[in-house]
């Protein structure tokens, strides 16, 4: 059976890779490059950057607010 993956970029934040686990195996994948992932890595790398950018939106308005409660 033919593992499916798919081609990913990551843009590199100044970290060189992003790392992670998924069934027991580590990975790192390069930043700033394009590389081919599995899928199912894709989509769990894919869904930790959405929590990224979500968090760091959280935190950005909570610092605007001069660290008041944001709704």
């Amino acid at each position: 059976m033919e593992k499916k993956t798919m081609l990913m970029f990551i843009p590199n934040t100044g970290m060189n890779y992003v790392e992670g686990s998924l069934n027991g195996h580590n990975f790192r994948i390069k930043t700033g490059e394009a590389v081919e992932v599995p899928l199912e890595l894709a989509a769990i790398v894919t869904e930790s950057q959405r929590a990224i950018a979500i968090d760091k939106k959280s935190v950005d308005a909570f610092v605007q607010t001069g660290g008041k409660r944001v709704l």
